[in-house]
């Protein structure tokens, strides 16, 4: 509703938003991530999409006292086979915490293992609406010294604590 109040005044659609804290352990295979994502409506009256390996610690906001649960009988959307709806609508935001394991490549190309860490949108890591034309990101990654972080955003920030490096990318717009 709120969309279409703003195209009748003349005004942009604000963009999803996903300001998010990932940490790696290619060790373990394993990612942690919390943080709020927004603008993210129940796509097909199911939820939104999320990598089905995954363990949802958190989500708040949105349908009170409604828990998260993926939808295992549903089909993944075009292009993520690895993802499964969430059984629960966010609304306007929610801050969500979550984690997994990604021993095995998603796609033929994605994975989290000792060496090398490759993330692309279809591997489902971060939620998602697959209608979504227009969204902006924003990352805080921990992840092993030893690694590189390569991204299509803006670097903001890049330090070294001790065996961690933290670098914290921005998308460069929807």
């Amino acid at each position: 509703q709120e969309e279409r109040r703003a195209a009748a005044k003349g005004e942009k659609e604000r963009p999803q938003s996903f300001p998010l804290d990932v940490r790696l352990d290619p060790a373990t295979h394993s990612l942690w991530v919390r943080g709020t994502v927004s603008r993210l409506p129940c796509p097909d009256g199911r939820g939104w999409y999320l990598n089905r390996r995954f363990v949802v610690d958190t989500l708040s906001g949105g349908s009170a006292g409604a828990a998260a649960a993926f939808d295992t009988a549903a089909a993944p959307p075009p292009y993520v086979s690895a993802s499964r709806p969430l059984r629960r609508c966010a609304g306007d935001s929610a801050f969500i915490a979550y984690h997994g394991t990604m021993a095995d490549t998603v796609d033929g190309v994605n994975t989290i293992a000792p060496g090398l860490v490759e993330l692309a949108s279809y591997a489902a890591w971060y939620p998602f609406d697959p209608a979504a034309q227009r969204f902006t990101w924003e990352l805080r990654v921990s992840l092993p010294a030893a690694l590189r972080l390569l991204t299509n955003g803006r670097v903001v920030a890049d330090s070294q604590i001790g065996a961690t490096r933290v670098v914290h990318v921005r998308s460069q717009g929807p």
